[in-house]
């Protein structure tokens, strides 16, 4: 992805979550600026996981290389690793305070 492309748009329907290879984006939520992600973060998993709307916009920063996982992979990754799907609903839940 190129540096200024928007990546996910609040509010829009998520069916994909992305992870971070290179690169780095900035996290928009309500116009404000609350977070950076870089390499290994992760980013699109809670309208994957909790309800299909995404809760923030997402533009890369600057050149960016990403992975993306469809949510009919991450329902297969329930059935068949549920230990690392427990881990990314853990991670999820963490982020929207509800541990």
């Amino acid at each position: 992805m190129d540096a200024g492309t928007t990546l996910t748009e609040e509010g829009e329907f998520g069916y994909a979550m992305f992870a971070v290879t290179s690169g780095t984006a900035d996290v928009f939520k309500d116009g404000e600026h609350i977070r950076t992600l870089d390499p290994g973060d992760m980013f699109g998993e809670i309208a994957v996981f909790f309800g299909g709307v995404r809760t923030a916009t997402v533009v890369a920063k600057t050149p960016m290389k990403l992975v993306m996982l469809f949510n009919g992979e991450l329902w297969r990754l329930d059935r068949e690793v549920p230990r690392l799907a427990d881990k990314l609903r853990a991670t999820v839940a963490d982020r929207l305070g509800v541990a």
